[in-house]
């Protein structure tokens, strides 16, 4: 549907000023007409019209101004002068108050149209480039603050990683002071503390390579896909150990089933790693105490596409959370949760030119499903 706008008419000849409204009424426009300068330099300062056509010499107020008035309104606002005075001198301080354009009476209806049309697309023109400004301001805040963001937790990070070396160092002391009679746990302990210690040290190196990306994007650099062979076995494997703490917290079994099978892909390992995380990391929220997630392969397809299935018992998905799972409209069910982890996921399949579909019904549990080809298109390995 076309867009409306209002149109000021100030003008004390009456035929020219009904004249005028008649004309752009026809022309669909919206038109306030009024006859005295006062009149006009009131209604210049209290509403933003798209134009205001004013008469130079008026009763009351003259156009230069109306034209000031409208200015100070909406710096957008289209005004065209009209006048049977003209000289040089009125027409040059009409353009440098912000007058679209000036006309000498008499004129005709075309040529005032067309003007007016004109500055209406001007005021659009203007109007989208005040947008994409205050637009750009605030990604530059929003980069700002992103950037101070990834430096601080980059920073925090080195005392963790100083720390896990510290108590890597003191445990292996510790264990080895400890009589091997005196506990018959022993060793179990030390596996276990040896993979947290690991669990600690992989998490925080992931962590600072997403922080890299931070930075790199606000810097303007978009990291572009490193493809290479890859085992999905591999990342699947890191994507279970680093949430083993936490499914085992809720009593869930985390499992893989036949992805060494698979030939190895063309892929990037790190955004892969996030996609099967984050599936992973959102199942064991939907998965009760005791419940299991599955990821495990159909094999290969005729096209040259391996096919994963990620697979959990948990609650399932209404069909309106399901539908729009890998949408702009994604919403997330998780308290606090914000649907990126389904961006992130749809991003690195798309990335690597797969397919994601979702298979879930409320009561029956979810499961995913991927094709990832074994070659990228030539295009993605340049």
């Amino acid at each position: 549907m076309k867009k409306k706008h209002h149109v000021l008419i100030v003008e004390d000849e009456p035929l020219m000023r009904m004249s005028i409204a008649e004309s752009l009424r026809h022309e669909g426009y919206l038109v306030t007409d009024v006859n005295t300068g006062s009149e006009g330099l009131n209604l210049a300062q209290s509403k933003n019209y798209a134009a205001v056509i004013t008469d130079l010499k008026l009763p009351g107020a003259d156009g230069i101004e109306i034209l000031k008035a409208s200015m100070r309104s909406s710096p957008v606002t289209q005004v065209i002068i009209i006048t049977a005075y003209a000289s040089i001198q009125t027409a040059v301080e009409a353009m440098k108050e912000g007058a679209r354009d000036y006309l000498t009476k008499p004129f005709s209806t075309e040529e005032l149209l067309l003007i007016l049309k004109r500055s209406i697309e001007y005021k659009e023109m203007e109007e989208e480039n005040i947008y994409l400004r205050q637009q750009e301001a605030k990604l530059a805040v929003v980069a700002k603050i992103l950037g101070n963001i990834s430096h601080d937790v980059k920073n925090l990070l080195m005392p963790v990683l100083t720390g896990v070396k510290l108590l890597d160092t003191e445990l292996k002391e510790l264990f080895e002071r400890i009589p091997h009679n005196k506990s018959s746990n022993l060793s179990q302990s030390r596996t276990m503390c040896d993979d947290v210690l690991e669990m600690l040290r992989d998490s925080t190196r992931r962590f600072q390579e997403r922080m890299k990306e931070i930075a790199d994007v606000v810097k303007g650099i978009i990291a572009p896909p490193q493809f290479e062979p890859c085992q999905v076995a591999e990342v699947v494997d890191g994507a279970i150990k680093t949430l083993g703490m936490l499914a085992a917290e809720k009593k869930i079994s985390l499992a893989a089933e036949g992805l060494n099978n698979l030939p190895p892909i063309q892929g990037d390992k790190r955004r892969l790693f996030n996609a099967f995380y984050n599936l992973i990391n959102n199942a064991i929220e939907e998965v009760p105490l005791g419940g299991s997630i599955i990821v495990r392969t159909n094999g290969v397809s005729g096209t040259g596409m391996i096919q994963i299935s990620v697979t959990d018992n948990g609650r399932g998905m209404p069909p309106e959370v399901r539908d729009s799972l890998f949408s702009a409209g994604a919403i997330s069910r998780k308290p606090g949760g914000t649907g990126l982890g389904t961006q992130i996921i749809k991003d690195a399949v798309d990335l690597h030119h797969g397919q994601i579909k979702v298979e879930s019904k409320e009561g029956a549990g979810t499961t995913f499903l991927l094709s990832l080809p074994i070659q990228q298109p030539e295009e993605s390995e340049r």
